[in-house]
């Protein structure tokens, strides 16, 4: 998540000026283009104060983001005046520098230069450095000294790779278990990937039609373009212009089929430049984009160095092996090389890279790290592509090649390293003029972006005499509400926004990127966490999304607070209790999934968010008696005295926020007991108003933190299954145990592959039996933490609830499948306490 403060002091200082550099895009093989890198010296302003706060929940990102600020901004200043490419490369600390952010950052190994002076670099800014003494050679960068140590863990792994265990893979190893893309291929889908997952026979015929598909359309496009260059043998359909640039780039007195044949062979290269139908959106797709750099990457699975490396003695092997492949381009065309000399070049350059080259320990997490068969798991290497659909953004193109009508003939010219290497020079230059007149603030915070605000406001004082802000401006969290839903997101980070003002609205923004196709509407992925639509929430949550056709596909979907809908509209008590009773059946009655299939619909809602939205309603201003009245409903239903409400369960995923016309009747008792278990708790820790006792019949006791191993977890752990989503495991308290809620398919494999939401495989439906019968059944809970490595368990509960319950049997639940796991029967009082 990236969280900014803008701060304007006066209202004429709040233009950001735009750059006004210039980048060449013309060049031969011959004559190197020179990218240029502008200067934002001209748009130095210190009235205009910006802070940036980076989170992430994996120390890894953030220490990587770190390194790459800080050598970004020490190689502007090692060249302050650098005005283009080749300034770069005739600085020798500068051009090391960027090689190690080139290949640190986007490479699966790197030449032991290169490896070395990234070892030494960790060592510098993290190892041999405390938090203070960082942040006081770097004030521009501030981080919280209770993070310190969890960066620097990673930076003395990075510095010393012999502390991984199991140590990293060899270069040869990790390099072959990539699977670059055929960058020259025609065909758009990997059907051998598809049949080794064991995908079934339907699946599979829907996937090849879907490639023929694909295949049909680039088809049709190539016909497309063939007919429209034959229809330029009509020269009394040219424009005058084109008319007169093809007279002037033709010889004199060239004849009307010379003018002809340039004038197409213009067309087809502006078609090839810009990628065609296919590519027109991220030119670095066209084949004849990088060439070298794509056929390097195909064949030995990393980046092809630059030419520069002759300037570095350390690199004079390298440099010799790269020049071979360089002078391998066809003299006439760039990047047109003849395969079979070219092949033997790679292949002795892949000889010396496996003996000779390091592995990136940037790209292996020591706190996390995927094995297959004992090689470290990595996903295809879309290298290219993906780091130039970045640079290809309109805002950078803007910065970069302000100025230049053919920007886009960078993709073409210029080698894979230089377009890296300027855009972070541009990085470079950008923080140094920022930091120049004091107007740049970088943040740096480690954990769950929920607990920030719980952070801030617990540090207030310390973050301002610190100079930093408690509020933001811009909240831009990619796809985190995925993960933690759009309620906890808006709970916790809504109150962090800052209030608007003329110059600058706050807004939070976020996308969808996980599972998008399953919705059809952006109301289904809204009401799949809120239980409630887009519009509801300007009522109910004052918060409104501000986009005119919020879409799960839009790059933002922007979300700001906003009092006028309930001011004009207010809520009455009949639809607040709806709504509190639709999110509430949700948490604990989610609708059945089938976890073995990675694309469904996440719902982390637990009885602790359901009650932690009370506390955010009641900071809203609803009156706190509203809430009490609830929860006493709940804590009340029974199988003799049902929940009477016109909230409606949701028994489909995803699904939409769904009101009864008539008033439906619910049991919960089955619920009850984790509704008292988290009151109390949230009771001894001040999070409700002391009022919310004196009506409720929930005691106060002292809560304690407990954990239980869970031995033989079939399912789980026996297969080695990753668990999707740990807030979807919860336990069931039962007298006696009963065997109908466990899956009754004996090889754990097989029924992952058959699972059903439903009970199509021999055991009884327990979502149906626990709504029907309530607590006759058991009494479920579902905000427990589930660790899949050791299958330890782990709850708060209150002592006097535990002691009650410690005869009980525990059986884990999934809550999305809604079964009981296989495991040796187990009662809650063989549960330890931790804390």
């Amino acid at each position: 998540a990236t969280i900014l403060d803008i701060h304007h002091q006066k209202m004429k200082s709040s233009i950001l000026r735009k750059s006004k550099g210039k980048s060449k895009g013309k060049g031969s093989n011959k004559k190197k283009s020179r990218g240029k890198v502008n200067d934002n010296s001209n748009a130095k302003n210190k009235d205009f104060k910006i802070h940036i706060t980076m989170n992430d929940i994996n120390a890894q990102v953030l220490v990587k983001d770190i390194l790459v600020l800080i050598l970004s901004h020490r190689i502007a200043t090692l060249v302050p005046n650098l005005k283009d490419f080749q300034a770069l490369c005739d600085n020798n600390e500068a051009f090391l520098l960027t090689c190690v952010i080139y290949y640190a950052t986007l490479a699966y190994a790197m030449p032991s230069a290169i490896y070395d002076k990234l070892q030494s670099l960790m060592k510098e800014i993290f190892l041999d450095s405390t938090c203070k003494s960082f942040c006081e050679k770097y004030p521009w960068l501030y981080i919280d000294e209770h993070h310190w140590p969890a960066f620097q863990k990673i930076a003395s792994f990075w510095a010393d790779t012999a502390k991984y265990d199991p140590p990293l893979s060899s270069t040869k190893g990790i390099l072959n278990h990539l699977t670059p893309r055929d960058p020259f291929s025609d065909t758009t889908i990997d059907l051998s990937r598809f049949e080794a997952m064991g995908l079934p026979p339907s699946q599979m015929e829907q996937i090849r039609q879907m490639d023929a598909s694909r295949n049909m359309r680039d088809k049709m496009a190539k016909d497309d373009m063939d007919n429209l260059l034959e229809s330029y043998r009509d020269m009394s359909t040219w424009p005058d212009s084109f008319k007169q640039a093809a007279s002037e780039n033709c010889r004199e007195g060239a004849s009307d089929e010379e003018l002809i044949e340039f004038g197409i062979d213009t067309v087809k290269h502006q078609f090839e430049i810009e990628g065609g139908h296919e590519n027109k959106d991220n030119p670095s797709k066209s084949k004849t984009a990088m060439v070298l750099d794509k056929k390097f990457l195909f064949a030995i699975h990393t980046l092809l160095p630059p030419q520069q490396f002759a300037n570095l003695p350390a690199l004079k092997r390298d440099a010799t092996l790269a020049r071979d492949i360089y002078e391998e381009d066809d003299p006439e065309v760039k990047g047109r090389t003849s395969s079979s000399s070219l092949t033997k070049v790679l292949q002795k350059y892949r000889e010396h890279i496996h003996s000779q080259w390091k592995v990136n320990p940037v790209q292996s997490d020591p706190d996390y790290r995927a094995y297959k068969r004992g090689v470290d798991e990595r996903d295809d290497a879309f290298i290219i592509e993906e780091f130039c659909g970045m640079f290809f953004h309109p805002g950078i193109q803007k910065t970069l090649f302000v100025g230049n009508d053919n920007w886009t003939g960078v993709f073409h010219y210029w080698t894979f390293f230089q377009i890296v290497a300027i855009f972070y020079v541009n990085t470079g230059k950008a923080i140094s003029n920022l930091v120049a007149d004091g107007n740049l603030t970088m943040e740096v915070s480690y954990g769950s972006v929920l607990d920030l605000g719980k952070y801030i406001h617990t540090n207030a004082s310390k973050r301002l005499n610190a100079g930093l802000p408690s509020s933001f401006s811009r909240m831009m969290l990619s796809n985190v509400p995925d993960y933690v839903g759009l309620l906890s997101t808006f709970t916790q980070l809504s109150p962090l926004l800052a209030k608007d003002s003329m110059v600058m609205p706050s807004t939070l923004r976020s996308n969808v990127l996980l599972n998008t196709g399953i919705f059809n509407s952006y109301d289904e992925y809204v009401s799949g966490t809120l239980a409630m639509t887009a519009e509801q929430s300007a009522r109910l949550l004052r918060l409104r999304v501000l986009e005119e056709k919020p879409d799960v596909w839009n790059h933002w979907n922007r979300w700001g607070v906003d009092e006028r809908p309930a001011q004009k509209n207010p809520i009455a008590f009949v639809e607040f209790k709806t709504w509190l009773h639709r999110l509430y059946m949700m948490c604990v009655l989610p609708p059945p999934r089938d976890i073995t299939s990675s694309v469904a619909e996440r719902r982390p809602n637990t009885v602790g968010l359901f009650l932690n939205t009370c506390k955010y309603c009641i900071d809203l201003g609803y009156p706190v008696h509203w809430i009490t009245t609830i929860l006493d409903q709940l804590l009340s239903s029974s199988y003799s005295n049902p929940l009477t409400t016109k909230a409606l369960i949701a028994n489909q995923s995803p699904s939409t926020a769904m009101v009864s016309k008539k008033p439906k009747r619910y049991n919960l008792s089955a619920f009850r007991l984790e509704l008292e278990n988290q009151l109390s708790l949230f009771m001894q820790n001040g999070l409700l108003p002391d009022t919310i006792l004196s009506m409720t019949n929930v005691p106060v006791a002292s809560e304690k933190m407990y954990h239980l191993k869970i031995k033989e977890m079939e399912y789980l752990a026996r297969t080695g299954m990753k668990v999707q989503n740990l807030f979807n495991i919860g336990f069931l308290l039962q007298k006696e145990t009963d065997d109908g809620y466990k899956k009754k398919e004996e090889n754990p494999f097989l029924a992952m592959m058959i699972d059903a939401p439903t009970s199509q495989h021999g055991s009884k439906s327990l979502r149906y039996d626990l709504l029907r019968q309530g607590n006759r059944v058991g009494h479920l809970f579902s905000c427990a933490g589930y660790n899949a490595v050791t299958n330890v368990i782990s709850f708060c509960m209150c002592e006097a609830i535990f002691e009650e319950y410690r005869d009980y049997f525990l059986s884990i639940v999934t809550t999305d499948s809604w079964h009981c796991v296989n495991h040796p029967a187990i009662r809650l009082g063989e549960a330890s306490i931790i804390a």
